[in-house]
């Protein structure tokens, strides 16, 4: 039970694995209340991303009524492309951690 904390917040941040499956098979584990109440922190890189996709596409709409609209498309992209970036790596450095965690696990 001691991973507990680790592996639910490591599958939170992937954005590969439904949250209503997640729960579920949260809830059916010895993981505690309070353990899966913390480990809701890593929802939040997936939720700043999709509000900032969001913001930037209304921006988009906005900004054929400035007159600096190639600036504002390209901060916009750059911010987008950034934010996917960082999904793909903690994706990436969060399967290495539960492959670590797995293995530990069938080695018991």
């Amino acid at each position: 039970q001691g991973n507990g904390f680790k592996i639910i917040f490591l599958l939170r941040l992937s954005p590969l694995i439904p949250y209503n499956a997640l729960d579920y098979i949260s809830g059916v584990t010895a993981i505690s209340l309070r353990t899966y109440t913390l480990a809701m922190v890593g929802i939040l890189p997936g939720t700043i991303m999709y509000c900032f996709i969001g913001a930037s596409a209304s921006s988009l709409e906005d900004t054929k009524s400035s007159g600096n609209e190639i600036s504002n498309i390209i901060s916009m992209v750059l911010g987008v492309v950034f934010a996917f970036c960082g999904i793909y790596a903690a994706s990436y450095y969060s399967k290495i951690e539960l492959d670590r965690v797995s293995y530990r696990f069938e080695e018991i």
